[in-house]
C-alpha cells in the first residue's frame, strides 16, 4: 500500500484518468501556498503584480489571467483539438494564431502598441512586463499605469480579434489605440487622488489627463 503522503501529494499512477492527473497537478501547485491549514504569505505567481493590480479594469485583468494560463481558444489551439478547418489567424491569415503571435507578433498588434508607446512611453512587451513587471519605470504611479495599459491592450486586441472572427469587422489600429487610451484615462482619473508629486502630475498631463 502506498504511504498516505504519496496519496496526498505524490504523482498519480500512469493509468490514472486525465481528471485525477489534473487534480494531483493542482494539489502539487498548492502545496507551497497552503500549509498546516493556513495560506502562506507572499506566495504569488510571477505575473501577480501586473495582472492583479487594483488599478486595472477587472475584466481586462481576467482576460490577461486567462492568457497566463493558456486559457484562450485561439485558432491554433482549436485546430489542434480537431475543431475548425484552419489554424491561421483571424487578423493575419499568414501564420498560426498562437497567443504570443496574436498579441506581440502580428503587424496589427505591433501598430496598436506602437501608437500607445508614442503617446505615453509604455513599452508593451510580454517578456518585459510579465517577467519583471514594471518595477523600474520610475515610481509607483507609473508602475500602476503601465500595468493598466498592458492589460487594456491585451483586452482590446482580443476583443477586436473576436469581432474580426464573428462579424468580419476590424477597426483600424489608430481607433483601437484611441479606445485604449480613453479607457486608461478614465480608469486613472477614477483611481488617482489629488496627492501626487509634481513630476507625476506633469507626466499625467502628457497623457492628456488633468485631475
Amino acid at each position: 500500500m502506498r504511504p498516505l503522503s504519496d496519496l496526498v501529494w505524490g504523482s498519480p499512477p500512469a493509468d490514472a484518468t486525465w481528471t485525477w492527473k489534473s487534480i494531483c497537478k493542482t494539489k502539487l501547485m498548492m502545496k507551497n501556498a497552503y500549509t498546516d491549514g493556513q495560506w502562506q504569505p507572499n506566495v504569488k505567481p510571477w505575473y501577480f503584480n501586473t495582472v492583479w493590480n487594483n488599478w486595472n479594469v477587472p475584466k481586462h485583468a481576467f482576460i490577461t489571467w486567462l492568457i497566463m494560463h493558456n486559457g484562450m481558444n485561439t485558432r491554433e489551439k482549436l485546430h489542434r483539438f480537431g475543431c475548425g478547418s484552419t489554424d491561421a489567424g483571424c487578423i493575419c491569415e499568414n501564420a498560426k494564431e498562437t497567443l504570443p503571435h496574436l498579441f506581440f507578433e502580428y503587424d496589427y498588434s505591433k501598430v496598436v502598441k506602437s501608437l500607445i508607446h508614442d503617446r505615453c512611453g509604455a513599452c508593451i512587451s510580454m517578456s518585459g512586463a510579465m517577467a519583471g513587471g514594471y518595477g523600474n519605470v520610475g515610481g509607483k504611479l507609473k508602475q500602476q499605469v503601465f500595468a493598466n495599459i498592458l492589460n487594456a491592450c491585451i483586452y482590446h486586441i482580443w476583443a477586436h480579434r473576436n469581432s474580426a472572427r464573428v462579424n468580419g469587422i476590424l477597426l483600424i489600429p489608430s481607433l483601437v489605440a484611441q479606445k485604449i487610451r480613453e479607457v486608461v484615462r478614465q480608469r486613472i482619473k477614477f483611481k488617482c487622488n489629488a496627492k501626487m508629486s509634481r513630476s507625476d502630475d506633469v507626466w499625467l498631463e502628457k497623457l492628456g489627463i488633468r485631475l
